[in-house]
């Protein structure tokens, strides 16, 4: 269990994007530093956060305000272990990928509620039956 930062935009599974030590994975944790894109690649799974320590976030930008972004692809699967702290930034989420939180109780947290006008989640597609976003 160890914390990634992506330090420059890249795709999730290079090893660059994390400064060389990447990618992360299961039971660890990501900062998306400021001005930095991580794209996870369509049709790829990515499971990340520590389920044992849910006071930690699976994923958060560098600051409630960070503007790090994360863009998940056509066909790629989110699995979250702990919570998400998305700043003031716009993160994308494309038509026929899935996040999955792994316990109930989790929460994905957009802004800290101090007016961040680049705050937003968008995703594309459509909703399975019984699926409410919260």
């Amino acid at each position: 269990m160890a914390e990634y930062i992506a330090s420059v935009s890249g795709n999730w599974s290079n090893a660059a994007t994390w400064g060389g030590s990447g990618p992360p994975g299961d039971g660890d944790t990501v900062t998306i530093n400021n001005g930095v894109t991580v794209t996870v690649a369509a049709n790829t799974t990515v499971t990340v956060g520590n389920a044992a320590d849910l006071a930690t976030m699976a994923i958060r930008t560098a600051g409630t305000a960070g503007t790090g972004i994360l863009a998940i692809g056509s066909g790629a699967t989110l699995n979250l272990k702990s919570h998400v702290q998305q700043g003031n930034a716009g993160w994308t989420v494309a038509a026929g990928a899935t996040i999955e939180f792994a316990n109930t109780g989790l929460t994905w947290q957009i802004s800290d509620g101090h007016n961040q006008a680049n705050a937003e989640l968008v995703m594309t597609g459509t909703a399975n039956a019984g699926d409410t976003p919260t």
